[in-house]
């Protein structure tokens, strides 16, 4: 009877352990652990004629994914575009070997950071600048600054849409002919340019005021954007600048036209703002005017 009861107490023993068992196998698995990251890219924001768009966007760009100090983990990875998706490698160089992203998991919101400039690992502050000559659309595109910064991006299995945003500012310089150039066939205009702006700043994402400008200042030169219209005498030139505010009787635009300068200063303080494109409507002749949309 001693035995039967010894044996019978080994069984139950072996049901618990078992049921134990079982219930370790039910726990749920992490369906997004180790799987790759697909990235989407949108341009918003500025809708002109120079600069990047959705039509022209960039193709390579900096991101960073930070998912709560794991080996998940990435800095500064380049992405390129490829012709069909985005494609992640260790470095700029043309022969870098490429570079698999991974979710950590799907429970906890992740921090990612994206944009058109290198992103150091040790900063969240970027020292950023616009180019001098803007005459071309390759170098309005290589001063229209991207970024994108969130701490709240969900893991999914679809991945990320990113949604890069002109963090720089722009002017656009609508200009009308005087009368006494009603004859002119083509564009009677040398240059255009702008002068009084700081060409350099420290930008910070995520912060209330994200921009520091510096003292570097400079004329820039504008891009014609829009062509010469014979008939209304009318032409639209574009560049980028930092965002900054410029002390009244500072800032301006010059126009030649052959020998001649035409100015026009800003008689207030003149504030240039992130992903804004300021519009500037002016009469070019002996009677020269300006209007700031």
């Amino acid at each position: 009877m001693r035995k039967i009861f010894y044996l019978a107490m080994v069984a139950v023993t072996a049901i618990f352990a078992g049921c134990a068992n079982d219930e370790d196998a039910l726990l749920p698995n992490d369906s997004l652990k180790d799987t790759p990251i697909n990235i989407d890219v949108l341009v918003s924001g500025i809708n002109t004629r120079a600069g990047y768009d959705n039509t022209s966007q960039p193709t390579m760009f900096y991101l960073s994914i930070d998912q709560n100090g794991t080996k998940y983990d990435y800095a500064n990875v380049v992405m390129k575009y490829d012709g069909s998706k985005w494609v992640a490698y260790e470095s700029a160089a043309e022969n870098a070997a490429k570079k698999q992203l991974l979710w950590e998991g799907s429970e906890a919101n992740v921090t990612v950071t994206a944009a058109t400039f290198p992103l150091p690992k040790t900063s969240t502050s970027y020292a950023l600048s616009v180019q001098t000559d803007q005459s071309t659309a390759d170098a309005v595109k290589a001063s229209d600054h991207l970024c994108y910064y969130s701490y709240m991006v969900m893991p999914s299995i679809e991945g990320m849409s990113l949604e890069l945003d002109h963090i720089m500012s722009k002017i656009s310089v609508k200009l009308t002919l005087g009368t006494e150039y009603k004859a002119s066939e083509t564009n009677p205009i040398t240059s255009v340019t702008a002068f009084g702006a700081s060409t350099g700043a420290t930008y910070s994402p995520g912060v209330e005021t994200p921009w520091s400008a510096g003292s570097n200042v400079s004329k820039i030169t504008l891009f014609p954007s829009v062509a010469y219209n014979k008939a209304e005498r009318t032409v639209t030139y574009e560049a980028i600048l930092v965002p900054q505010t410029i002390a009244a009787n500072t800032f301006g635009i010059e126009i030649r036209i052959g020998e001649k300068t035409y100015e026009w200063t800003s008689a207030e303080a003149f504030t240039l703002t992130g992903g804004t494109n300021h519009t500037l409507e002016m009469t070019v002749g002996n009677a020269s005017s300006a209007n700031n949309n």
